[in-house]
């Protein structure tokens, strides 16, 4: 396979381990009233093969660009921050823990910015900002923040069985996640990861059945408890055969692409002759696996609709996204690729599938929000799901993925940013709603095999388009190439 076929593949995974620029990565919590300072220099670099002259400018607008100090100046819930440096000229920026929100100053000074910062960009601790100018970004620096009590708003799921992770919607959390503190019934438990406003624990498999109580605290502060309820244990043999009860139910009341927490928390099992253990996991079988579906997009080149390749990665693998605990996490990693040259039809050989827009949701992480661009951020979630305990029958899901093609800064020319794509004929969107609806996936191993789905793709440029596919699965992201149902070497 090309190398620069797996360019964009290549970002999108190491979103997952937390190694990327901060334009494209969110890798601290972003969540009243002294400050201090603290800086530290940053340096990010890419394999793209670019000539010295382009890495020496890159380098010297990196160097000239810096913050020697932030202080706030007018304390409050949406404190006044005065930053010093260098380096600052109109159009600056100001980002603070690496959120993916660009705040515009109230003044720009050669060696001062003043900026205003919202109360849901903050945290309780060392609060990092940044500067960006054009495509170069300052080091960071710190500042010390105190917010209210914490608050906890929502746990999703609503209820889940030991060993499963919860998604707790909040405010007020530490900007640190080790001080972040989460008590359920008084015992302490893993908080997996912080992004914003959300955090997520992992319930202990030593845990029994019932209800209840889910309490936040932050340093001396602590939230009113939660009610939550403990589902029993999964159990290969009481799994009933009959009726209703053999069926689990899932349907999202939120907004579509939410949360994956409701899939991620499958815990059930049936047995299964075929595997060594005698029995399989629910979820394996309905979901893991690599699927893929070559689908139709709103708009036409030579008179006929051009296509896309979507890939929906659906695994689990330890230390995902800055967890290196070593313990195993879920994730879907959903992404759709465009041909090398939009503006012409798609062609296996000539004209390949190339750039790419994606989306990524971990245990961790089940709403997404590690990848964005200045436009917004990826998100994704489980919209229903209705799965047999017996896995004798097909299962039906719909998920939902908002995708981003992350903001390269510098490398836009290198033909990732799809604003500059194609001949200006085709626009290609930097943002995009992926719904897919399975219609029928058939529960196996070592691959879940969706069958029959309905692809709807919408963008704010082109409009949407529907089609109704079948999927190709496979065990191994390295059987990607070969797939003969579609005839062709897809990831060229």
């Amino acid at each position: 396979m090309k190398k620069t076929s797996f360019l964009f593949c290549l970002i999108a995974l190491l979103a997952l381990v937390g190694v990327m620029n901060p334009l494209a990565i969110a890798q601290t919590t972003t969540t009243d009233r002294t400050s201090t300072t603290n800086t530290s220099n940053t340096t990010s670099s890419t394999n793209l093969n670019l000539s010295q002259f382009d890495i020496e400018a890159l380098s010297a607008a990196q160097q000239s660009l810096q913050i020697s100090s932030a202080t706030i100046v007018q304390p409050g819930d949406n404190p006044l921050l005065e930053i010093n440096g260098s380096g600052f000229s109109k159009g600056a920026k100001v980002i603070v823990n690496d959120n993916g929100v660009l705040l515009e100053p109230e003044k720009v000074k050669k060696k001062k910015i003043t900026v205003q910062l919202p109360n849901a960009s903050l945290c309780s601790g060392n609060v990092m900002v940044r500067v960006i100018v054009g495509t170069a970004n300052s080091n960071s620096a710190t500042f010390l923040y105190q917010k209210s009590a914490p608050i906890i708003y929502t746990l999703n799921p609503e209820h889940v069985q030991p060993g499963s992770s919860v998604e707790i919607k909040a405010d007020n959390l530490a900007c640190d996640s080790a001080n972040n503190l989460v008590t359920v019934n008084d015992s302490p438990v893993s908080v997996l990861a912080v992004n914003m406003d959300k955090l997520t624990i992992r319930i202990p498999e030593s845990f029994s059945s019932g209800k209840v109580k889910v309490r936040l605290t932050v340093g001396s502060q602590a939230s009113l408890p939660k009610d939550f309820t403990l589902d029993p244990k999964p159990n290969s043999d009481n799994i009933p055969t009959t009726g209703s009860d053999n069926i689990l139910r899932y349907l999202s009341t939120s907004p579509a692409g939410t949360s994956f927490a409701p899939m991620f928390s499958i815990r059930d099992k049936v047995k299964n002759l075929n595997s060594p253990s005698g029995e399989s996991s629910l979820w394996e079988m309905n979901f893991y696996g690599s699927h893929l579906a070559v689908i139709d997009m709103p708009w036409k080149v030579e008179g006929v609709n051009q296509k896309a390749l979507l890939l929906i990665n659906i695994r689990e693998a330890s230390n995902v996204y800055g967890d290196f605990s070593g313990e195993k996490q879920r994730f879907v990693y959903a992404l759709i690729r465009f041909p090398r040259f939009p503006e012409k039809p798609y062609h296996p050989d000539t004209n390949p599938f190339h750039w790419g827009a994606c989306s990524i949701a971990t245990e961790a992480l089940p709403s997404g929000g590690v990848i964005f661009n200045s436009v917004a951020r990826a998100s994704a979630g489980i919209d229903s799901f209705e799965i047999s305990k017996t896995a004798t029958t097909s299962s039906k899901t719909t998920m939902t993925f908002r995708v981003i093609a992350p903001d390269l800064g510098y490398y836009e020319d290198y033909g990732i940013n799809y604003s500059k794509a194609g001949n200006g004929q085709v626009r290609l969107p930097k943002t995009a709603t992926i719904t897919v609806e399975m219609k029928q996936v058939d529960p196996s191993i070592p691959v879940a095999q969706f069958r029959l789905g309905h692809v709807t793709f919408s963008d704010g440029i082109n409009g949407s388009m529907a089609t109704d596919t079948t999927f190709s699965n496979l065990f191994s992201i390295t059987d990607v190439p070969d797939i003969p149902e579609f005839g062709l070497s897809s990831f060229r």
